[in-house]
């Protein structure tokens, strides 16, 4: 979120990289998410998801 292109997959085709500030997507840091905890729920047309950080700091959502 903070506006330039040094975080983004330079593996990824050229219309997948294109700067998140730019295009119609919104990007929310997974951090405010978590909020500091390792896990929260989301809700989606109220069926209940697992949003979990794991030990090597990568996401799994869980239904």
């Amino acid at each position: 979120m903070n506006g330039d292109n040094e975080n983004l997959d330079r593996s990824a085709p050229e219309e997948l990289r294109s700067n998140p500030a730019e295009s119609q997507l919104l990007e929310i840091d997974a951090q405010q998410l978590l909020q500091g905890k390792n896990e929260v729920y989301l809700i989606l047309d109220g069926i209940r998801y697992r949003l979990r950080r794991t030990r090597r700091n990568k996401l799994i959502l869980q239904k």
